[in-house]
């Protein structure tokens, strides 16, 4: 956690993710057979290029419980976003199979040590809570690179953020902490998908190439290409900024795709206060915790 804190960005390992997660309740089967979630996902409704599901929680005030909430819809809380601003998007909700996963459900435990470990929380959003506690969203994620004639590739060169995992460029989510978790990908090329950290100073948006090297200079921290199943960034999306290299395929005569699990938390704002904010009517999940077991899991992976 010291890393997150003080710098914004904390990289944990694919295998050392593993451990942790199994810590949390993951059970091996089913860390062996995660990735088979994110076959079949449902179309994202902006951008045709990627498939995806969103999964709100709920993590209570007193972190005792963390509870499944209702479908509605998704919006980044400021308009900094260039490409969609506040606009909200409807994501197709992930499968009960996934919900209910160990991996699943170790992942809300640990995003709530996060949370319940950083004195810096309350520091991040100020706004009125209510006792409501924080919000989280779960969103699998697919980018896909289908083989096109050389007609079909000029034109989508012409479209902003194609085959990006961040078409909006450098951005925020708008939340206090997010983590980005690396799953399954194929037919990837050098430094495909690659994720990157900014400072502040880095201003918002696409970039051209030259804008890029000026920012490799000035304000990016990182550049990492995730490659290990589970490997995982946690960012402090209130420190820095990031955004992703498109998919670029080894062999473009073949489907390429990259897979990953993106969790973000925040207090509530007034805007997730208006939506709908009970217990999932027909497939509730609710994770309860009596005594906090797993108090030190994070400062024994020197996080």
């Amino acid at each position: 956690m010291r890393k997150f804190q003080q710098d914004g960005i904390s990289a944990i390992d694919g295998q050392v993710m593993r451990d942790i997660l199994k810590s949390f309740g993951a059970t091996d089967e089913h860390l062996n057979a995660h990735a088979r979630h994110w076959y079949g996902l449902p179309d994202d409704p902006t951008y045709d290029f990627r498939k995806t599901s969103q999964t709100r929680w709920n993590h209570g005030e007193d972190f005792t419980e963390v509870n499944r909430l209702e479908r509605s819809p998704f919006r980044i809380p400021y308009a900094e976003n260039a490409l969609l601003g506040k606009s909200e998007r409807f994501f197709p909700e992930a499968t009960v199979d996934f919900i209910k996963d160990t991996v699943t459900i170790a992942n809300q435990r640990f995003m709530r040590h996060v949370l319940m470990q950083s004195p810096q929380r309350e520091e991040c959003w100020a706004d009125a809570n209510d006792n409501l506690g924080y919000i989280s969203g779960s969103h699998q994620f697919r980018i896909e690179v289908k083989p096109l004639s050389p007609e079909e590739e000029e034109k989508k060169k012409l479209l902003q953020g194609a085959n990006c995992p961040t078409p909006e460029g450098v951005h925020q989510d708008g939340a206090w902490a997010v983590m980005i978790q690396y799953i399954h990908s194929g037919n990837m090329g050098h430094r495909s998908g690659e994720s990157r950290i900014y400072s502040l100073d880095q201003p918002s948006g696409q970039m051209t190439g030259e804008q890029s090297v000026r920012a490799r200079r000035e304000t990016r921290l990182v550049e990492r290409n995730l490659t290990t199943p589970f490997e995982t960034l946690l960012i402090n999306d209130r420190k820095v900024k990031h955004d992703n290299k498109p998919i670029i395929p080894a062999d473009k005569t073949k489907y390429a795709f990259r897979d990953v699990h993106v969790i973000w938390a925040r207090r509530f704002n007034e805007d997730d206060k208006a939506d709908p904010r009970g217990q999932h009517s027909s497939h509730p999940v609710k994770i309860s915790f009596k005594e906090d077991d797993h108090a030190q899991v994070l400062d024994m992976y020197n996080m």
